[in-house]
C-alpha cells in the first residue's frame, strides 16, 4: 500500500526552539496528539521526540512553551491531561527529566540570572537549577503577559501584584527580599502604567510607560526609584506616543530608534539626546537590524505589487527606500534573521502571502517560492535558523495543511522537510495502470502536484514526471505501446492537451510535438490506436477541426489523413475510434450525413461513409465492439426511429441490422469508467441490452454468440420494465461475474452459469438493500469486490463463485466514525501476479494498495507433510480441528491475506490433534502457520 497523497490535516509545527545543531517543537501527527518533536533538517530526523500524554490527547498545549538556559532545553509539558510541568532535556530521550508539577495556568518563562532560571506561575515566581530539589517558589509576584528583560542578574518585569497598586514596575534577582517595586510610575488610584517594550541599549533599560499626566511616553530605569524616569514627553500632555499593543524599538551605533506618529525618532537615554531622525515614513510595523543597516517595513497594503522597504543608517541623509515587487509586508508574519538574510512573508496581488527574503538591497529582495500556487494567503508562521536554513510553518493551500518546510533561500532548495500529520483523507485515486516492461504506469494526484503520471517499479511508487507543473492536473490518458516507448495523451498550460511519449524514465517522458501551437489542444481526449505501424488519433492542428490523424511516432510524422467537412468546425465529436479488418472506425459527421461510421486505411482515398444509419440525421453511433471470433464490428445506433444493435464485416455494402428479428438497445462501452457493461467472455461477446420490441423486459444481460445470433443470457429482474441493469461485467478465470439488480435482494454479485442461465453468488446484504458493488477485479481464479453486508461498511470481500466461498477478505478500514466507515475498494487492476486497487483505510483517502498471488498461495509448503494436515470442519466458525500425522509440539500463526499476524497458539504438549478458538476472529480468509520439527506449513482457513 502507498500513501501517495498524505491528507490535508494540519500537524500545525509551532514553537520552534533551536538547541544544539536540532529544533524543537510541537506538532499533533493526527495519532498521538500535539506532543515534543525534534528534526535535525531532515525528513528521517524530524521525528517525535517524546509522547507526554498518551493517545489523542495534547502532551503540550497548541504552542511549544520552551526557553535554552543554563545549557539545557527547558519546556513545560502536561503530566496527565490538566496539569503542567516543567521538563529539562539535554536533547535526548534518555536525557529529558520531569523537574516539577504545576496547577493551574501554564508557566511562563522569563530568563536565566546568577545560574538560575526564573519562571511566573499562576502562585508567583519559581527559580530553577535544572533539579527537583533546586527548584522553588521564592515570591507571590507573577509576571503581567509577557514584559520583562533581564539585565546585570536582574529581571525587570511588569506585574500586578499587589492589585492595590496596578500594573507597575518591578524586579527580582531570584531571591524573596530582592524581589521588589522599582516605582509606582502612575500615582493614581489602582493606576496602571503597564510597563512594555522592554530594551537594552548601551547599558540602559528603556521601557515604555504610562503615567497619571503625561500618557503613554519612553522611560529608562537604573533599577531604583529615584532612577527611573521618563525620557521626554514626546507627545505633550495627556496623549500617547506608543501603543499599548505593538511599536518598533531598535538599537542601532548604541542609540534606541523608534517609530512615533510615522516618524523615526532616536534617543541617547537623555531628553536632548531624544529627537526625531526622519518623519512621514508611514505605518511602521516591523524593523530589524541586518548587516548593519536598519530595515523598516511599513504595513500598507498596496494596490501594486511596489511596496517600499526604508533602510536607515540613522542620520535623515541616510534614511532611504526601495521597491520590493511585493505589495504587503505581513506585520502579523513571521521574521528572522537566518544566514545574514531576513526572511519574512510578503504577499504579491498574484502569488498572495509566500515566503520571501532579503539581504536590505533592492536586488537581493526576492519571493524565495511560492509554495500555494492558488494565490491564496500562505500564512508562514514560525521561522528559525536551523543550521543556516530557514525552517517554519505554511499550508501549500491545495491538500497539506499547516507542515514543516525547510529552506536554504532558493527555489529548489525549499520544500515540505514533512507531512507530519498524514491523518487526512484527502484521496490520490491512482487509475488507468497500464503494464510496461517491468514497470506500471499509472496516473495519481499526490495533492501537490495534481492529477499526473507516476510508475510502480519493484513494488515501490513514485512520479515519473510533473507533466503540467504546479498542481495543475495534466491527465495522462489513452496509452499505448508503440516501437518501443509507451504513447499517451496529457495536457499542459502551455501545449493544451497533446501527445506525449515515455521510456519509464523522467528524462525520457517527452511532449512528441506542440500538435497546434499554442495552450489550444491538439488531440482529443480519446483512445490512440496502432495499425500498420502508425498510430491514429482524433486531433487538429489548428486549421480545421478535429479530424482524423496519423503519427509514426516522431516530432514531425503528424499527417492529417482528411477534413471531412473541409472547415474549421469539427467533423469529429466522438471519442469512438477502433482498428477492425485494417481500417480505423470511427464517428464522424461529413456535413451532410450527420454523425455516423466511416472508417479509413490510412489514405484520403480510402476513407469513406460505412453507412448512413440515419439519412434525416444523426445516426447517433456508439460503443464501437469487435468480436472476438468473428470478423464483425458490433455497435449502436438510431435509424431515426429505434436505437438498434448494428453490425459490418468491413465491407462498405454490408452494415445491416442484427440477424435476430428483435430490434435492441445495447448500453454500455469499453470506455466506461463507471465499470464495463461490455466484455469478451468464452469467445463470445456479452453486453447490457434490451428488447425494444418487449417492454416488459428492461436492460439485462445479452450475448452475441460464435454463429452470429444475438440472445438474452438471463431476465434477473422479470418484474420490472427497468430491468437488473448488468454492469460491471468481469471473467475470472472462466466465471463471468457481473453486479445486478433483483428485487428481493437488490443489487447484488450475480455469476453466469451456462449460456442462457445466471445465478446469484450470495446474497450479501440480506433482503433488498443490496450490496452495491463498486467495482470488481480478479487474481488467483478469485472475485475480488466492493461490498457491504448490511452494516454500511462496503470493505474488500472475496469469492470463488459460491455462496460459502464469498466472505469478507479484508475490513480495510475499521473504523467506527460515522463519518469513515467505509474502504470502498475500487479500480482494480491485475498485472501479472498482482492485483492493485485503491481504497480509503479512514486516515489517508482512497490510495493505491496492492494484492500478490504469492500471498494467496501457500507457497514453500512441505508437501509431503503438508497434505497429511487436516483442518475441519472448514469454512469454521467458532473452533476449528487440526490433525497432524504425528504426535508433536507445535506454534500456529494465523495471518490475514495482508500478511500480517492477526492470532498465535502455542501448543506445549504432544500431541496430534487439537481446537483451535477463532471466534474473535472476523469472516474471511486467512493463512495459518504451522511450525511442527522446525518445518514450516501453511494451510488456508476460512472463516464464516
Amino acid at each position: 500500500m502507498e500513501d501517495i497523497n498524505q491528507g490535508n490535516n494540519d500537524s500545525n509545527p509551532n514553537g520552534k526552539i533551536v538547541f544544539g545543531q536540532q529544533v524543537f517543537f510541537s506538532a499533533d501527527d493526527g495519532i498521538h496528539g500535539n506532543e515534543l518533536w525534534v528534526t535535525d533538517g531532515s525528513t528521517a530526523g524530524t521525528q517525535l521526540f517524546m509522547e507526554f500524554v498518551a493517545g489523542i490527547d495534547d502532551g503540550i498545549n497548541y504552542r511549544l512553551n520552551a526557553k535554552v538556559a543554563l545549557g539545557q532545553l527547558f519546556f513545560i509539558a502536561k503530566d496527565d491531561v490538566n496539569n503542567h510541568a516543567l521538563y529539562v532535556s539535554d536533547g535526548t530521550v534518555a536525557g529529558t527529566l520531569r523537574i516539577a508539577g504545576f496547577n493551574g495556568v501554564e508557566p511562563k518563562f522569563m530568563d536565566e540570572i546568577s545560574g538560575q532560571l526564573i519562571l511566573s506561575t499562576q502562585t508567583g515566581l519559581v527559580k530553577t537549577d535544572g533539579t527537583s530539589s533546586g527548584t522553588s517558589q521564592f515570591s507571590n509576584k507573577t509576571l503581567f503577559g509577557d514584559r520583562f528583560i533581564a539585565h546585570n542578574n536582574e529581571i525587570y518585569f511588569s506585574s500586578n501584584v499587589p492589585a492595590n497598586l496596578g500594573n507597575e514596575l518591578y524586579k527580582t534577582d531570584g531571591t524573596s527580599a530582592g524581589t521588589i517595586l522599582v516605582k509606582n510610575i502612575n500615582t493614581a488610584s489602582r493606576g496602571n502604567s503597564y510597563p512594555n517594550h522592554f530594551k537594552i541599549v548601551n547599558g540602559q533599560v528603556f521601557f515604555t510607560a504610562t503615567s497619571n499626566t503625561s500618557g503613554t511616553e519612553l522611560w529608562t530605569t537604573d533599577g531604583t526609584d529615584a532612577g527611573t524616569n521618563m525620557v521626554k514627553d514626546i507627545t505633550a500632555g495627556s496623549g500617547n506616543s506608543f501603543s499599548s499593543s505593538s511599536s518598533v524599538f531598535l538599537e542601532h551605533n548604541n542609540e534606541l530608534f523608534f517609530m512615533v506618529s510615522n516618524n523615526l525618532w532616536k534617543s541617547d537615554g537623555t531628553e536632548a539626546g531624544t529627537i526625531e531622525v526622519f518623519n512621514n515614513l508611514g505605518n511602521i510595523r516591523k524593523g530589524v537590524e541586518l548587516n548593519g543597516t536598519m530595515l523598516l517595513f511599513p504595513a500598507n497594503d498596496s494596490s501594486s505589487d511596489n511596496e517600499l522597504i526604508y533602510t536607515s543608517d540613522g542620520t535623515f541623509a541616510g534614511t532611504t527606500s526601495f521597491a520590493t515587487g511585493y505589495k504587503e509586508f505581513s506585520h502579523n508574519g513571521a521574521i528572522a534573521i537566518v544566514g545574514g538574510e531576513l526572511y519574512f512573508q510578503g504577499s504579491t496581488t498574484r502569488e498572495g502571502y509566500e515566503l520571501w527574503k532579503t539581504n536590505g538591497t533592492q536586488s537581493g529582495t526576492v519571493l524565495v517560492r511560492d509554495i500555494n500556487s492558488q494565490e491564496d494567503d500562505n500564512n508562514i508562521e514560525d521561522i528559525v535558523d536551523l543550521n543556516g536554513s530557514a525552517l517554519f510553518t505554511c499550508s501549500d493551500g491545495n491538500w497539506l495543511g499547516s507542515e514543516l518546510y525547510i529552506s536554504d533561500g532558493t527555489e529548489a532548495g525549499t520544500y515540505l522537510l514533512k507531512d507530519i500529520n498524514e491523518e487526512g483523507n484527502r484521496s490520490s485515486f491512482p487509475q488507468t495502470y497500464f503494464e510496461f516492461g517491468n514497470i506500471v504506469l499509472f496516473t495519481a494526484d499526490d495533492g501537490e502536484h495534481g492529477r499526473e503520471l507516476w510508475k510502480i517499479d519493484n513494488g515501490q511508487a513514485s512520479l515519473l514526471k510533473d507533466i503540467n507543473p504546479g498542481n495543475l492536473n495534466s491527465d495522462p490518458d489513452h496509452f499505448i505501446e508503440y516501437n518501443g516507448s509507451v504513447y499517451f495523451v496529457a495536457t499542459t498550460a502551455q501545449e493544451g492537451r497533446e501527445l506525449w511519449f515515455t521510456d519509464g524514465t523522467t528524462l525520457g517522458t517527452q511532449l512528441l510535438s506542440d500538435h497546434n501551437a499554442g495552450n489550444e489542444d491538439g488531440f482529443m481526449d480519446a483512445p490512440v490506436v496502432s495499425m500498420n505501424n502508425m498510430l491514429y488519433f482524433i486531433g487538429s492542428d489548428g486549421s480545421a477541426g478535429m479530424e482524423l490523424w496519423q503519427s509514426d511516432g516522431t516530432s514531425s510524422g503528424n499527417q492529417q489523413i482528411i477534413d471531412l467537412n473541409g472547415s474549421v468546425d469539427d467533423s469529429i465529436k466522438s471519442q469512438e475510434i477502433v482498428v477492425f479488418d485494417d481500417h480505423v472506425y470511427f464517428v464522424a459527421d461529413d456535413g451532410t450525413t450527420g454523425h455516423e461510421l466511416w472508417k479509413s486505411d490510412g489514405t484520403a482515398g480510402g476513407t469513406s461513409l460505412v453507412q448512413d444509419a440515419n439519412p434525416n440525421g444523426d445516426g447517433n453511433v456508439r460503443y464501437l465492439n469487435v468480436h472476438p471470433q468473428l470478423p464483425r464490428l458490433y455497435y449502436s445506433a438510431t435509424d431515426g426511429s429505434d436505437i438498434r444493435l448494428w453490425r459490418t464485416d468491413g465491407t462498405n455494402t454490408f452494415p445491416d441490422l442484427a440477424s435476430d428479428p428483435r430490434n435492441f438497445m445495447v448500453s454500455g462501452t469499453d470506455l466506461s469508467r463507471d465499470g464495463s457493461r461490455t466484455t469478451i467472455y468464452d469467445s463470445d461477446l456479452y453486453f447490457m441490452g434490451k428488447s425494444t420490441s418487449n417492454f416488459n423486459n428492461g436492460f439485462e444481460l445479452w450475448t452475441i454468440d460464435l454463429d452470429g445470433s444475438v440472445r438474452e443470457v438471463f431476465n434477473v429482474n422479470p418484474q420490472n420494465a427497468a430491468g437488473s441493469n448488468p454492469s460491471k461485467l468481469t471473467d475470472v478465470d472462466g466465471i463471468l461475474y457481473f453486479s445486478a439488480y433483483e428485487p428481493t435482494a437488490g443489487q447484488e454479485i450475480w455469476t453466469v452459469t451456462g449460456r442462457s442461465s445466471a445465478a446469484l453468488v450470495k446474497d450479501i446484504n440480506p433482503g433488498s438493500g443490496g450490496t452495491n458493488l463498486v467495482d470488481i477485479g480478479s487474481l488467483g481464479g478469485f472475485a475480488f469486490f466492493g461490498a457491504e453486508n448490511g452494516d454500511s461498511n462496503k470493505e474488500l470481500w472475496i469469492s470463488d463463485g459460491t455462496d460459502a466461498g464469498t466472505v469478507q477478505f479484508q475490513d480495510i478500514n475499521p473504523s467506527t466514525s460515522q463519518f469513515q466507515t467505509s474502504s470502498r475498494p475500487m479500480n482494480f487492476h491485475t498485472i501479472q501476479d498482482t492485483m492493485y486497487f485503491t481504497a480509503n483505510n479512514g486516515t489517508m483517502g482512497h490510495e493505491l494498495y496492492k494484492l500478490e498471488l504469492s500471498t494467496l498461495s501457500s507457497g514453500g509448503e512441505l508437501e509431503t507433510l503438508n497434505n497429511d494436515i487436516v483442518l475441519y470442519p472448514n469454512p469454521a466458525a467458532d473452533t476449528v480441528t487440526y490433525e497432524i500425522p504425528f504426535s508433536s509440539n507445535l506454534k500456529v500463526e494465523v495471518f490475514d491475506l495482508l500478511g500480517q499476524m492477526v492470532d498465535q497458539f502455542e501448543i506445549n504438549e504432544s500431541v496430534n490433534k487439537g481446537t483451535l478458538n477463532i471466534y474473535d476472529l472476523k469472516s474471511g480468509i486467512y493463512l495459518l502457520r504451522f511450525e511442527i520439527n522446525n518445518q514450516v506449513i501453511t494451510k488456508k482457513l476460512m472463516k464464516n
